[in-house]
């Protein structure tokens, strides 16, 4: 289990939810809050909050293309 990237990031803060959003952000971007709660499990009725708090930490971007939010990883290696 210690190779699970959820697993290491909740180790160093994340929550369940951000890492899983996260995880499925490098997965596939850039993706709707929508389709990211599809793509992660973490619930439609979080999505938005969890986006906010990655966002925060510097860990997503929110990309505006033809009036829509889209969401994107900020690679690891740059907000680790």
């Amino acid at each position: 289990m210690s190779n699970d990237p959820v697993s290491k990031l909740v180790k160093i803060g994340f929550s369940e939810y951000e890492a899983k959003a996260y995880v499925a952000l490098l997965r596939k971007s850039p993706v709707t809050g929508y389709e990211l709660s599809k793509l992660s499990g973490v619930p439609r009725s979080m999505i938005y909050e969890v986006l906010g708090k990655l966002t925060t930490r510097g860990a997503a971007l929110t990309l505006r293309k033809d009036g829509t939010n889209l969401h994107a990883p900020v690679p690891a290696a740059e907000f680790l």
